[in-house]
Parts: C-alpha cells; sequence; structure tokens
C-alpha cells in the first residue's frame, strides 16, 4: 500500500491510500482514496472492475461498516472533514464496464426521452398483435381506408404486426406510471419521438417541454403511406391513495395529419421542424392547440434526420450526404447554408463542440465517422457552398445514433467551484452506439495532446505485436463508398490502440515514450484527463 503525506502544521500523518472492503453491498474489492477516489471490485467470474466515485470529490479515509440502520454500507471522510454514512445501491451491478440496472418492459423498446420538469421517462415500444384484418381503400375514392375482418378455420396461422405504445416511466423505481399508457392505431408506426422545449405562453420563460411524436401509417404498397405530428403534455393530478405515481397524466394537445411519413422532428429555437419525404417544415406550435406552418424547403430525395444548435439545422438524405440550413425569424425563412456535394448514405448526425469551434459528426453505411466543418475562407469551400471534410476514421461497424453530452472537468477537485468553472473547457463528448451493441465516444483534443498520442500510436502500431498481424492503421482507414468521393483527411486517432500503452510493462512504457521524446508520467497524465472528462456514467 502507498502512503498519502498531509502536512497540518507540524504535524506530519499518513493517510493509506488503498483500503480494503468485504461485503460491501455483496462486494469484496479495494477502495482507491485520492482525489479521484474510484472503487476496484472483483466480481464473482474473477474480472476486476474499476469504477469512478465523483460524487463527493476527494476521500482522505474509508472503512466498510455495518449496523442495523447500514447494512453491508461504508462510512468515509471527504476534503472538507465530513463523516458519510452510505450503502451502495443494491438494484445496480457492477460486475460490467459501468453500473447497470436492466429494467424489463416485455416488449420492444423503440426511442426513450426525459422529461425535465416532470422528471419522468417518455418511452416508446412495440408489442406484437395478430393481424386478423385487410386493409382496403373505400369505393368513394376520398382515400378513406377501411379494415375488413378476415376469418379463417382454427388450422390457419393470422401473421402478425407491431402494435406501438407510448409509456411512462418513473426513474425512483423504473416502473410504468399507472393509466399512462397510450396506444396508437393499427399500422401506425412510430418513427421519432423526443422531448421538445416548445414556445409556449403558460410559463415565464417562454418555453415547456412537450412529447413530440413523428408516425407513419403503412397499410401495404397499393395504399398511400400517411403521417401524423402528436404533440402530448404531461400534467400532474391528485394521485390516488397509495399509488403515488398516478400523480402523472399523458394529456393529447395536437393530432395533425401530414401528407407522408414523418421521419424526423427538431426542435430549432422554439419551433418545431419536421421532416417529410423530401419536405422540410418549420411549425409554430400556437396556443397549445395547433400547430401552423411557418416556413419550408424543398430538398434531394428523402430526410431522415435532422440535428439542431441555435437556429442551425443539420439534415441527413438517405443518399445525398447532409445539408446545413438556418432558420431566420425575422423573415422567416429556412435557407442553404452550405452542403457535402459528394453522395453518402448517412445513418446519423450530430454535432462536436470544442470551445468556439463546431464541426458536424456523419455515420454512413460503409461504418466511416467523418467530421465536417463551415469554413467559407478555405478555397476548397467555394465560399461556403461545401461543407469541409476535416477529419475521418472507420469505426469498423454501423453506427445509427449519436449524442452530445458536457465535458466533467480534468482539473483538480481541490480547487474551488469558481476556479474549475473558470479553467473548464467548453468541450463536448459526442458519444456513439452501433448496431451491433456497442458504445464509443468522440473528444476532441487539444493541439499539443493531439500531436502526442500521433506520435505514440504511430510506434505502438509498428512496435506491438496485433491479433493475427492485422494492420490497425489499415483497419481505421476510410472506406470511400464512391470513386468520386473526398480525400480521406484522417486526423482522428483510434482511442482503443492508445489505451494500450497503460497495460504495458514499464521498461516498453518508456521506451515508446523516449522514441517520441516525451515522459510516460505526461502520456499517462493525458489519458487520465481524457478518462476524467468523460467519467459520466
Amino acid at each position: 500500500m502507498g502512503d498519502n503525506t498531509k502536512e497540518s502544521g507540524s504535524v506530519t500523518t499518513h493517510v493509506p491510500q488503498l483500503r480494503v472492503f468485504r461485503d460491501v453491498a455483496g462486494y469484496c474489492g479495494v477502495f482507491v482514496c485520492s482525489a479521484y477516489p474510484h472503487w476496484l471490485f472483483m466480481s464473482e467470474r474473477g474480472t476486476l472492475r474499476c469504477h469512478p466515485m465523483s460524487i463527493d470529490g476527494p476521500v482522505v479515509t474509508f472503512t466498510s461498516f455495518h449496523n442495523i440502520n447500514c447494512k453491508k454500507g461504508f462510512l468515509y471522510f471527504n476534503n472538507e472533514g465530513e463523516l458519510r454514512i452510505s450503502v451502495l445501491p443494491t438494484y445496480l451491478s457492477y460486475d460490467s464496464h459501468w453500473p447497470v440496472r436492466k429494467v424489463a418492459t416485455k416488449s420492444t423498446p423503440h426511442f426513450v426521452s426525459y422529461h425535465p420538469e416532470a422528471k419522468i421517462y417518455a418511452v416508446i415500444v412495440s408489442e406484437d398483435e395478430v393481424c386478423k384484418v385487410l386493409p382496403k381503400m373505400s369505393a368513394t375514392g376520398d382515400e378513406t381506408i377501411t379494415l375488413d375482418p378476415v376469418e379463417r378455420d382454427d388450422r390457419f396461422i393470422y401473421p402478425t404486426y407491431e402494435k406501438y405504445l407510448l409509456q411512462l416511466y418513473s426513474p425512483t423505481v423504473w416502473e410504468p406510471v399507472p393509466y399512462s399508457k397510450h396506444e396508437f392505431d393499427s399500422f401506425e408506426h412510430v418513427v421519432t419521438m423526443k422531448v421538445m422545449n416548445l414556445r409556449s405562453q403558460e410559463t415565464i420563460t417562454g418555453r415547456k417541454p412537450f412529447i413530440v411524436i413523428g408516425s407513419s401509417t403503412a397499410h401495404g404498397e397499393e395504399l398511400v403511406s400517411r403521417g401524423k405530428i402528436i404533440i402530448y403534455d404531461i400534467i400532474e393530478v391528485v394521485p390516488e391513495p397509495g399509488k403515488p405515481l398516478t400523480k402523472h397524466k399523458l394529456k393529447l394537445l395536437c393530432s395533425k395529419d401530414q401528407k407522408g411519413p414523418v421521419t424526423s422532428l427538431e426542435n430549432v429555437d422554439g419551433f418545431l421542424l419536421s421532416c417529410i419525404g423530401q419536405k422540410v417544415y418549420m411549425w409554430n406550435f400556437k396556443d397549445n392547440k395547433d400547430i401552423v406552418g411557418v416556413a419550408f424547403i424543398d430538398t434531394k430525395l428523402f430526410i431522415h434526420s435532422a440535428t439542431s444548435i441555435r437556429n442551425f439545422v443539420l439534415v441527413a438524405d438517405v443518399l445525398q450526404s447532409v445539408t446545413l440550413m438556418q432558420y431566420r425569424e425575422d423573415m422567416k425563412t429556412l435557407a442553404v447554408i452550405s452542403k457535402d456535394p459528394f453522395a453518402r448514405n448517412v445513418y446519423a448526425t450530430e454535432y462536436v463542440v470544442d470551445g468556439q469551434q463546431l464541426g458536424f459528426v456523419v455515420t454512413d453505411a460503409e461504418g466511416n465517422i467523418v467530421i465536417y466543418q463551415y469554413q467559407p475562407e478555405v478555397p476548397e469551400s467555394q465560399g461556403g457552398k461545401r461543407l469541409v471534410q476535416r477529419c475521418d476514421i472507420n469505426a469498423g461497424t454501423r453506427i445509427n445514433t449519436l449524442f452530445r453530452i458536457k465535458c466533467k472537468p480534468s482539473v483538480s477537485p481541490l480547487l474551488s467551484r469558481e476556479m474549475r468553472m473558470a479553467v473548464t473547457e467548453r468541450r463536448h463528448a459526442t458519444y456513439f452506439a452501433t448496431l451491433d451493441g456497442g458504445i464509443g465516444y468522440i473528444l476532441p483534443l487539444p493541439e499539443k495532446t493531439y500531436r502526442r498520442f500521433s506520435m505514440l500510436q504511430s510506434k505502438l502500431v509498428t512496435g506491438l505485436p496485433h491479433a493475427a498481424g492485422l494492420n490497425p492503421k489499415g483497419f481505421r482507414m476510410f472506406h470511400a463508398p464512391r470513386q468520386a468521393s473526398a480525400y480521406p483527411q484522417r486526423n482522428m486517432l483510434d482511442g482503443e490502440l492508445l489505451w494500450r500503452y497503460p497495460l504495458l510493462s514499464n521498461k516498453e512504457r518508456c521506451d515508446f515514450a523516449k522514441q517520441i521524446g516525451t515522459s510516460q508520467s505526461l502520456i499517462l497524465d493525458d489519458l487520465m484527463d481524457i478518462e476524467r472528462n468523460t467519467a459520466h456514467l
């Protein structure tokens, strides 16, 4: 065990940094007392799991504790000299990379979004239902669709279809809120669902969160597909006796039919943006009753994704890459600012925020991650008409969703809160999820750190043995879908390869550090800063 030396006047005390614990919430392991405390769990399968504890800052000392009021718990002193008596949540499993809790829905979840005012999660799920009807168009020709019942003998096997439902979940007990389920019509598929802060006269701020849903009704290839924009509000009522979860109810505010399937929805400065086929519409939610169109624009083929930041919108076409738009409220116009001229089968879009710089992340069907920037002063942008490709890498799998989280401060928690806020940069970590069940993140780096890691990555590629003799550099190369596509820019590092550096022996780490003209302590500090910036879970 190492010693942590602390001086108080003329008295010097030594506090062990490593504290062994047994049977804390059923787990055994070691607790690391430091400015960045960590739990080291030894699982039942013999795997060592490391989880940070950043809820209370530095921890001076720690020990396990058990009595009738605190069963299988622990106590510790923080940096302020305050004693905390705590327990680990038993509903979480720590035998994984992140603490995990599984919630059984008995259905297939599709979308989940958090309502900040009601502190409730809205979840879209689907259940298989036996289909005993046949949709047909009415004989009058007014596009009215009727569902004719179909009867067969007992040996006939009926087909099934997905029946979509909206359900509210309470994060305190992770159970469905009673009487909050809403069923959609037969053959109506929910394509998108988000909680948006739309403009409202009911609040002082002029914004209020609503549950906005875009749906598509598919009755077969012979009938025209239509869609809907549905807006719900979560209201509070008097709960039933003994059922505190019944205080939240769903209230339908608006349900407006559209001429096509609503493929994407987004909040743009308090207005509602919807994508219907190749058209992009801007709506104003008026008097919390109806949506009124204020602007629209035609695009290329089929828009399936839209991401906004302030009054800028990045829309993704199914085959024609991405387009950057801007909405001007004073002129009520939605105009195209710039676009990617090359064809690309886009899967998901998001933003990269690094201080004053803004980038656009795009993932495609080839497994590429591409970052664009709007730079009208660069010659290849042709005066801002084209988005400039700045970074690219191949993830080896298809990424279908992206989201941003503000980075945690990497400075010492011993500083005051005002000092930490002053030195913390405005950086966001862009997380992504893949179709094969993987989760990762993209993090912008300072120039010096990037240069150091770039040289280290080059040495690790040639100096380490790789699985089956494969080349990680070739694996991460940009896969161009067509010959006419833009040239690869690289400029993005392979995090999986860099995280192999701490696992090397001390001699190997020193050799690699000397080859690039730095020290292993500086490289390890940079890696720990990345770990602390992204320690959200």
